[in-house]
């Protein structure tokens, strides 16, 4: 740690260390790498005192210490994707959303930062949100959704079929979010750069809304031809999407202040 800088650190108890199995004999039988994952993932860069997670509107968002190793497989080049942790204090310390600390805890001030006794020992995660989606099967209409939209898209030559160049397809990752979202992979150089919030809506909220089959999800995505609407001056070529972009993209909040979110087009 740089003597300059200040950090906070969110240290897991005795307890909490040995209910996630890292007692003393794991500890000292992991690979140095591996722990340091561990340790870098619980210090955040900047100092935060109970005064400043506790007045916050939101959570704070913190850079960790831990850095990724992302490898692009189609430029074979390489980029470290910085872990965030997101924190908030609300009668207890939260981080990443869920409870962390009993009543009561204040943090230990240090001379560079602080320190904040855990009751949990953090995990960073390890899926990206195309692989969290797959596994519910509560959200399969709405996967259903995004492939029905691919398809009608790559049957007019909007996205490569598979084995064309490096455009996911209904295969994979769904162009209906494009390579910010559902691209945002670890073997990927755009890994970690779009910050996105996806509300994805179950089953039972598509049947709530009339989408009771599939084939009314196809139905309603084939009242309106995709294609070339026109040019206009000053603005340049105009498109027909398709209706379900209106639906899927509303669910999706990317990171406004991230120069990848002006690639989302929305149509709304």
């Amino acid at each position: 740690l740089r003597p300059d800088q200040y950090f906070t650190v969110f240290a897991p108890v005795d307890d909490a260390m040995i209910a996630a199995g890292l007692d003393k004999g794991h500890i000292e039988s992991l690979p140095a790498d591996s722990l340091r994952k561990i340790v870098l993932f619980h210090v955040a860069q900047g100092a935060y005192s109970q005064a400043a997670l506790s007045t916050a509107l939101y959570s704070v968002e913190m850079k960790s210490l831990r850095k990724d190793l992302s490898i692009d497989r189609g430029s074979a080049s390489s980029i470290l994707y910085q872990q965030n942790l997101y924190a908030k204090i609300s009668g207890v310390l939260y981080l990443n959303g869920e409870p962390v600390g009993k009543a009561g805890d204040t943090a230990w001030t240090a001379s560079n930062g602080y320190i904040w006794p855990i009751q949990t020992v953090l995990q960073a995660p390890t899926q990206s949100i195309w692989q969290i989606a797959q596994s519910r099967p509560e959200l399969s209409m709405y996967l259903a959704a995004m492939r029905i939209n691919d398809s009608i898209y790559q049957s007019i030559g909007w996205i490569f079929r598979p084995g064309w160049g490096n455009s996911k397809t209904v295969a994979g990752d769904s162009v209906s979010y494009g390579w910010i979202v559902y691209d945002n992979l670890t073997n990927t150089q755009t890994y970690g750069l779009a910050r996105a919030t996806v509300f994805a809506p179950t089953n039972a909220a598509f049947e709530a809304a009339g989408f009771h089959t599939y084939k009314d999800l196809l139905n309603y995505d084939t009242t309106m031809t995709p294609g070339y609407a026109g040019y206009q001056p000053g603005v340049g070529w105009l498109y027909n999407y398709l209706p379900m972009d209106s639906i899927l993209k509303t669910h999706v909040i990317i990171n406004a202040g991230n120069y990848t979110a002006v690639r989302i087009p929305y149509h709304l």
